[in-house]
């Protein structure tokens, strides 16, 4: 019979600001566990058919694969009446930049009615 050897982390939650439009700052809530690490990274996207929401919708989800040793940037992105969509997506792949560098590291997760994960390389609607 196997022991379980997996770690459980103290996390670090907090908001930054990652991009700005005008006036507005769009935030990410940034879920880490504590450690050296390295850590995978997800990107999440928050469910709400682009149009409702915010990164505190899934907080439960991200804290538990934080505590588990995974990065967590769960973002705000622009939406109706200021973007109403398609203009949320340009804002969810330039904050994914970063990911997509690295692609071996991360990934971009939309969670929601039809959550899925984004492919790294592929972030534009098929």
């Amino acid at each position: 019979m196997a022991i379980s050897t997996r770690t459980t982390y103290a996390i670090d939650i907090e908001d930054v600001e990652y991009l700005r439009h005008g006036d507005k700052p769009l935030l990410a809530r940034l879920f880490k566990p504590r450690g050296s690490g390295p850590f995978p990274l997800i990107v999440e996207l928050h469910g709400g058919a682009w149009c409702r929401g915010d990164r505190l919708n899934d907080s439960g989800l991200n804290e538990a694969l934080a505590k588990n040793g995974v990065v967590v940037a769960a973002l705000d992105f622009r939406m109706p009446p200021d973007a109403p969509y398609p203009a949320s997506w340009p804002t969810s792949t330039t904050e994914s930049a970063g990911v997509r560098r690295r692609p071996q590291r991360g990934a971009v997760v939309r969670t929601g009615s039809v959550p899925r994960a984004v492919p790294v390389a592929r972030t534009r609607p098929c």
